[in-house]
């Protein structure tokens, strides 16, 4: 699938819940990235086309909690082996205050761990991938992207990927 978003987005490299109103239900979602203009959850959450939907969250960073209107733009009812990517949907937000835009526009900018001194040189993104077996080939083109591998995780169906890069 082609990126047709115009921000950067910023995978959490750590659990950060969230809780997807949908309607009268509520559900506990993981927020697995996160751009000014939404975020891709990782739930099974039966959405309908019209459901009022906002997302409740804590923002990296600030430890505000916000609430969020959104719609759901796309789907993916399963795990995709391709890009590591869980089930879940991807929902872009309808409405923010100007401190809650400007707080998003500031992570994707400057990412989720920025140190006391601010230089390109001592930022670092981490990702994590879930595979269902090593890829030689995806493995070498994720080192040419400047990716170094942290750690490997195997389990009895597949194996994460614990991988960081110096921005």
């Amino acid at each position: 699938m082609k990126e047709r978003r115009g921000v950067r987005r910023r995978t959490i490299p750590f659990l950060r819940g969230g809780v997807l109103h949908v309607g009268q239900r509520s559900h506990i979602v993981t927020v697995v990235d996160l751009s000014p203009g939404g975020a891709y959850l990782a739930t099974r959450v039966d959405v309908a086309d019209g459901e009022d939907v906002r997302l409740s969250t804590v923002l990296p960073r600030s430890g505000s909690q916000v609430t969020l209107p959104c719609e759901v733009v796309w789907r993916n009812d399963r795990f995709d082996p391709d890009t590591g990517r869980p089930a879940g949907m991807a929902v872009r937000f309808i409405r923010k205050d100007d401190t809650t835009q400007q707080h998003l526009e500031s992570i994707s900018a400057e990412g989720l761990f920025p140190l006391p001194i601010a230089t390109a040189r001592d930022r670092i993104e981490y990702r994590v991938v879930e595979k269902p077996d090593l890829d030689v080939d995806e493995l070498n083109q994720l080192g040419r992207d400047g990716w170094t591998l942290a750690s490997l995780a195997p389990s009895p169906d597949r194996l994460r990927l614990i991988l960081y890069r110096r921005l």
